[in-house]
């Protein structure tokens, strides 16, 4: 079993990911979300998450609008990530991996339709 320390940490992780990613879905994460996204109950990232508030990763936030695939309407309410949260090592890390993989990917693309 995890530690509690490690759950947290792993918490951070996956909101560094998800926020960091190019082709991002909305800023905002409910607990429900993250808690799906690190296997853990809601209860424990409830916690998780006013802890990494108070430690200034976090902050929360909420997210409205109309899904651009389905047309529906949606809010979000959880946390985003604050301006500290987004120089973690942990959002860098996730953001030069989404770069490289779009880099390659694009020059891939462009290749194969003689673009170069």
């Amino acid at each position: 079993m995890k530690a509690v320390r490690d759950m947290k940490d792993d918490a951070l992780k996956w909101i560094c990911e998800q926020s960091a990613a190019i082709c991002n879905h909305p800023d905002v994460f409910s607990c429900t979300w993250i808690a799906k996204g690190i296997r853990e109950s809601v209860y424990k990232v409830r916690k998780y998450m006013k802890e990494l508030e108070s430690d200034g990763y976090v902050k929360k936030d909420h997210e409205g609008g109309i899904s651009d695939w389905t047309s529906e309407i949606y809010c979000i309410h959880g946390y985003s990530l604050t301006e500290k949260g987004c120089e973690h090592k942990y959002y860098k890390d996730a953001y030069d991996k989404d770069v490289e993989w779009w880099d390659k990917h694009i020059r891939e693309s462009e290749g194969e339709h003689g673009n170069n």
